[in-house]
This record gives structure tokens, C-alpha cells and sequence, in this order.
């Protein structure tokens, strides 16, 4: 278990969404101020946009993606991030057979799995982000 998926393992644990904790896990080096803004952004997304649609996790994963292949106004559009989304989805489906939340998150007791999803998704992240 790497730093980084631990801490979002925690930050999950703790009472943060999926998403948030994704988030802030991948996230930490950045300012108070611009921490807190992309929390912001990624509290919608916690429970696959609250409906079980797209996973939690992967969206505040797709958020730390963008922070850093994600184009600057009037650039081109950057090809690597598209990639690496497509790679972190094609990772997911491998593992749960589906992205989307009510697909694969157990209607009973779910905290548990989704702490062990959290954690596994954030050490293919770190991977990515190298």
C-alpha cells in the first residue's frame, strides 16, 4: 500500500466521499486555498454524481488528471489526459467489471468495499500521474 492510496484510504474512511478523498489524496501538494476548491468541485461527484452512475473515486481521479494534463485557456487540446482517462477506466472495468456505482458497490455494507476501491484505484493513479 503506497502513502497515497493509504491517506485516501483514511480520508475515506474519515467521512469523505469517494471523490473527495480521491481528491485530496492526489492533491496534497497543492495550496490550502486550491485544495479546498477542488474539493469543492469533487463533492458532487461522491456516489457516482449521487445517482450510482460513474464511480466517486474515478471522477476525483479524472479531476487529479486533468490538474495535470488538462489544458491551459487557448491551448490545444492534450491528448495524454484522454489517454490516461481511457487507461483508469479500462482498469476499473478489468477489476469490477463496470465504472458505475450502483453496478458495483454492494447495496449492503458498502463502506468496507469502497475503502478497498478507493485504495486499489489511487495506486493505479499514482502510476498513471508518473
Amino acid at each position: 500500500m503506497s502513502k497515497i492510496s493509504k491517506r485516501g484510504r483514511e480520508l475515506f474512511e474519515s467521512g469523505y466521499s469517494c471523490s473527495e478523498a480521491t481528491w485530496i489524496a492526489l492533491n496534497e501538494d497543492l495550496s490550502q486555498e486550491e485544495l479546498n476548491f477542488g474539493l469543492k468541485l469533487a463533492g458532487g461527484f461522491g456516489g457516482g454524481f449521487a445517482t450510482g452512475e460513474i464511480c466517486g473515486a474515478i471522477s476525483g481521479i479524472v479531476m487529479s488528471l486533468g490538474r495535470r494534463y488538462g489544458r491551459q485557456m487557448g491551448d490545444e487540446i492534450n491528448e495524454i489526459l484522454h489517454e490516461k482517462v481511457k487507461q483508469l477506466m479500462d482498469y476499473a472495468e478489468k477489476l469490477y467489471k463496470s465504472t458505475h456505482c450502483h453496478e458495483i458497490r454492494p447495496e449492503d455494507d458498502f463502506l468496507p468495499f469502497c475503502a478497498e476501491l478507493v485504495e486499489k484505484l489511487l495506486e493505479y493513479a499514482e502510476d498513471l500521474m508518473e
